[in-house]
This record gives structure tokens, sequence and C-alpha cells, in this order.
């Protein structure tokens, strides 16, 4: 991503890939392909007991409802989406979550995690907050569950990791609903709209980390350290 509007030009390729690659597996580096069959292929990112959905499915699961609220927000925030690319929303979400790029934007400065949501909601940020919002919550996730890609997990989960990723879920929902950051989350009768209910999206993200932070700790015989401060105080917690 050489500049903020690198969407326009690789958007032009990424439907040739899409074509060719097929589904979320589109990319051009076949090391996401390996990197599936060494995931699938590896017990340690199994869950323990009956629970045997695996950590990458989890994260697929978060990441479709990721996609949608992307995709929700830029329709409500049209003027955050043309600092990125004058392309339509569904289009961008499909090149930030299936283009090759691991989640290191050039506009972000490759930012990921806790940084690029202290970014999203730094007021002298002047980017595409969205897009910083939503890299920052997926590369956080897939770090908590054990991951070094959204495609290679060679850890378990660490129900600390999951811990401090719900809570910082809750300061991403405080924001949005509390501080004035131009950020719209709901539809207005005069403005643009969405079906899709952005807060019930992300309060499911932060419900099901808070459960597997619980389940983890309890089968690891560990436990879980209390928020200290309210979550008006919080900062984004770093792992």
């Amino acid at each position: 991503m050489p500049n903020i509007r690198e969407p326009e030009y690789a958007l032009t390729h990424i439907t040739a890939s899409v074509i060719l690659c097929l589904g979320l597996l589109f990319g051009c580096d076949h090391s996401h392909a390996q990197d599936q069959v060494s995931a699938e292929s590896n017990p340690s990112m199994k869950m323990p007991g009956n629970q045997q959905r695996t950590s990458r499915a989890i994260v697929e699961e978060h990441a479709s409802r990721l996609r949608l609220v992307m995709t929700a927000l830029y329709q409500l925030n049209p003027h955050e989406l043309q600092k990125s690319a004058s392309v339509s929303p569904e289009e961008m979400v499909q090149w930030v979550f299936e283009g090759p790029f691991g989640w290191k934007f050039d506009a972000l400065q490759e930012a990921q995690g806790i940084e690029a949501l202290t970014m999203a909601f730094n007021r002298e940020f002047h980017g595409d907050r969205i897009l910083a919002m939503i890299t920052g919550i997926q590369t956080m996730i897939i770090t908590a569950y054990g991951g070094k890609t959204e495609f290679l997990f060679p850890g378990p989960a660490n129900p600390h990791y999951l811990n401090i990723a719900a809570r910082n879920m809750g300061k991403v929902l405080w924001e949005l609903k509390n501080t004035s950051n131009d950020i719209q989350i709901e539809s207005t009768q005069t403005g643009s709209s969405t079906d899709t209910n952005i807060l019930s999206m992300l309060t499911k993200i932060n419900q099901d980390l808070s459960l597997d932070a619980r389940i983890h700790a309890e089968r690891a015989n560990q436990g879980l350290e209390p928020r200290q401060t309210t979550i008006e105080a919080d900062e984004f917690m770093p792992f």
C-alpha cells in the first residue's frame, strides 16, 4: 500500500486474483495455502475438551462479523472510505480482508493490534479511522487465539490475551458510543443507512472473547486479572 489511495490500483488486479484463487484463500502469496495446511494439521490449535472448533475457525467467525461491521461503517461514513479509495464499501472490504497484504497497510504505517486501535480514536490521526479500527481488532483477535497470521495458528489460545482483547473490545464500544470521533454508527432518516446493527455485532465479539477467556483459564487452572479501572479511564491494553 504505497500511499493512502492504493486500493484504486490494487482493486483492478484483485478481481482477477479472486477468480483464480477462489474464496477466502484468495491472495497471490502461495504461502497462505501452505500456512492453511500447517494450521489444519496442527493439533495444538484445537480447543480442549468437547469443543473441537479450531482457533482458525473461531477467528473466521469473528472476521465474518467484522466484514459486516466494516461494510456498514463505510456505508454510514463515506467520508472515511474516501480517505482510502473511491470504491464501493463492498470493494474496499474485499480488498482489506482478501488482499495479499497480511494486514499491513502503508496508510496505517503497518500498525496492528493496539497501535492501530489507538490510532483509530486519536484526534490527530487524519487517515481512514474505520480501516485502523478493523485492522486493530482483527489482528488483536488473531494474536489472542495463538495465531501468527489468520491462516497459521502454531500455539494455543491464550486466556490472558483473550481477556485483554475482551477489555479492549469493551473500550472500542465505549469510544464509539460516548466520544465525538465523527464515526456514525446508526442510520439516520436524512443520511446514509445500513441494515447491520454495528453495536450488536461488536458486542457479540466482545462476549465471545470474554467467554473463551474464562473457558481457557478454567481448563488451564489459571486466574484472570480483574479490571482495576473504569472503562472510561482505561487505555487500550497491549498483550
